[in-house]
C-alpha cells in the first residue's frame, strides 16, 4: 500500500485523498505505475532512458555493452533521489557497473548470464 505525502501552505485545508504509507523508512519518486519502454542500447558509458515510464527493455542486437551511468549525459532529465526502475534485458553481454551515478544492490557489478534478465 502506498500513498504520496502532501504538505500544504496557506489558508486552504489539505484534503484527504490518500492513506499513509503502510511500513517505516523508505522513499519513493517518480512514476508509480507501470509504463514500459523499448530503448535502443547506449553507445557509450552512459545509457539515456525517457522519463515516460519505469520499465525499460532494451533492443535486442546489443553485443557487449557497460553500462556505469543512467541519464547522465542530459543532467536535467535525471530521475530524481529514490526512482526505482526495472530493466529487462533479452540478451546478454550487458554489464551494469555501480558509480556514483549508478546504485546497485551490494554495490557489485551485474552481468546477466542468461538472456530475459531483469535488473
Amino acid at each position: 500500500e502506498l500513498s504520496a505525502p502532501t504538505i500544504s501552505f496557506g489558508t486552504i485545508p489539505p484534503t484527504s485523498g490518500f492513506d499513509p504509507i503502510g511500513a517505516s523508512g523508505g522513499k519513493m519518486t517518480g512514476t508509480l505505475s507501470l509504463g514500459m519502454a523499448v530503448v535502443p542500447p547506449p553507445t557509450n558509458y552512459f545509457w539515456e532512458l525517457p522519463h515516460e515510464g519505469n520499465l525499460f527493455q532494451m533492443e535486442l542486437d546489443v553485443g557487449e555493452v557497460t553500462i556505469h551511468r543512467i541519464n547522465g549525459a542530459s543532467g536535467n532529465q535525471r530521475f530524481p533521489v529514490g526512482t526505482v526502475i526495472t530493466i529487462l534485458l533479452p540478451e546478454v553481454g550487458v554489464t551494469f557497473t555501480p558509480s556514483g551515478y549508478l546504485l546497485l544492490k551490494g554495490n557489485t557489478q551485474f552481468r546477466p548470464t542468461l538472456p530475459n534478465s531483469s535488473l
